[in-house]
């Protein structure tokens, strides 16, 4: 048998055993489902360097959906075998047993921040022809690079050297797309979010390889940090915090991890959320109206659905930012992240349109007001009918499965291609469906860890 399917079947045994031992949530079944299906990676394609790429003078490397960049990270070779093994719970990544134990008291300890044990190395990194030396290179993700043999990973180029920047670059970051046999997902999803323009990262594709073996096909994603914040909204000195499968508790404050220096460690702004919403007094809404903006929110609850990103904020508690932006009375902003599943691609369990991005306890509360009711829908009207263009979704499909094809070897690749336009074609009439069905109703029992 495959070593590595052998110990992904070690791993789905002992998940099983531990579910049966205690109570598992969504997040335990998610796992189950994700591992069972996990990917089969195909054969890497090492990428021909060619001619320089842009880089834009405006902070960013080119997020262009015409460009595949050329990336190539050269490491010593203990240190990369070190990275692929590594596990943000400090833990070896090939040793099942203690990273299901760590998992498994996570799950059950909501109030546990997520330990954050990735190790930085020195790497140096050629991107369509452009070389820069000593850069710092981390593994990351949860659980979607934990058990691929193609780790994600982050770049920070002034890590080792002060002041060394990729033209202008300073952040990069590459996912391994492991849990889409497409690859294409993330840069489509995102494509739709600032289609509309709503505060989003840009995504492209990139062609990976470590010390010249062939990773194949990975996405290039915005880093959501100081520049992204002050390009979106004008600036970025407010209070900035990323979610993974957490919510608006106040027992579960310490699991938002803030992400810059000036962000409140207190999290005091969370918490005036987190009452407002356990208290559930009469007027919620306009009280949540006052630390969150509300308009926004429908829409980014809107863009989730349509793209059908089952592991975002309002599906599964995970995936997401928060941003308090002082032009907007600091007001809550949230920003998506995480986009990048084929799982996308299936119909929801319940074949409800709606009903499965009502788990969130913000969902919850303004599923339950009937004005709230109708700005989703007439949101989800809006986008759908004005913005969504099938067309041109289907065209880009053709572009990135080109770059992709360029990249792997997989010869049942056309096939799974399909199945995403497919998708496309069916996806407007889906939503104009519930759109038009009653809205489903939704319990206001707010979830437990």
């Amino acid at each position: 048998m495959n070593p590595k399917v052998f110990s992904r079947l070690i791993f789905i045994y002992l998940i099983s055993i531990l579910c049966i031992q205690s109570s598992c949530g969504d997040f335990r079944s998610l796992l189950i489902e994700q591992l069972i299906t996990w990917e089969d990676r195909p054969d890497g394609i090492l990428c021909q360097t060619g001619e320089d790429q842009e880089i834009l003078p405006t902070d960013f490397l080119s997020f262009s959906t015409e460009i595949m960049h050329c990336v190539e990270v050269t490491m010593k070779e203990d240190d990369l075998k070190s990275l692929k093994d590594d596990s943000r719970f400090g833990v070896s990544a090939s040793n099942e047993k203690a990273v299901v134990e760590e998992l498994e008291y996570m799950i059950d300890n909501c109030e546990e921040p997520w330990p954050n044990e990735f190790i930085w190395y020195k790497a140096n990194i050629n991107i369509n022809g452009k070389n820069l030396l000593d850069v710092g290179i981390r593994k990351k993700g949860l659980i979607g690079s934990l058990f691929s043999s193609a780790p994600s990973f982050k770049i920070k180029t002034d890590k080792f050297v002060d002041d060394q920047f990729f033209g202008s670059v300073e952040r990069m970051t590459f996912n391994n797309n492991s849990e889409d046999e497409t690859r294409i997902v993330s840069t489509l999803m995102y494509h739709i979010f600032n289609k509309i323009n709503y505060p989003s990262p840009r995504c492209n594709l990139a062609n990976v390889s470590l010390n010249n073996e062939p990773f194949g096909p990975y996405s290039n994603v915005e880093p959501v940090k100081k520049v992204f914040l002050k390009n979106r909204y004008g600036e970025n000195t407010g209070d900035l915090y990323e979610g993974a499968l957490v919510d608006f508790n106040v027992n579960w404050l310490n699991r938002w991890e803030p992400k810059t220096s000036n962000t409140d460690p207190s999290r005091g702004k969370l918490s005036a959320i987190s009452e407002i919403i356990e208290q559930g007094d009469p007027g919620i809404v306009n009280k949540l109206s006052e630390y969150i903006n509300l308009e926004s929110f429908i829409r980014f609850w809107a863009l989730e659905i349509i793209t059908n990103h089952k592991d975002g904020y309002t599906a599964n508690q995970n995936n997401f930012y928060v941003y308090f932006n002082p032009l907007d009375n600091d007001r809550a902003h949230f920003i998506p992240w995480g986009i990048g599943s084929y799982d996308a691609f299936r119909n929801n369990k319940d074949n409800s349109v709606i009903k499965g991005f009502t788990k969130s306890h913000l969902a919850r509360v303004l599923s339950n007001d009937i004005e709230m009711q109708v700005l989703l829908k007439s949101e989800l009207e809006f986008i759908i009918t004005s913005i969504w263009d099938e067309t041109e979704l289907i065209n880009l499909v053709d572009v990135l499965s080109i770059q992709i094809k360029s990249a792997q070897s997989d010869s049942e690749y056309d096939q799974k291609v399909e199945k995403v336009k497919n998708w496309i074609k069916n996806r407007k009439a889906d939503v104009l469906k519930a759109i038009n069905d009653p809205f489903p109703d939704v319990s206001l029992n707010l979830s437990d860890c």
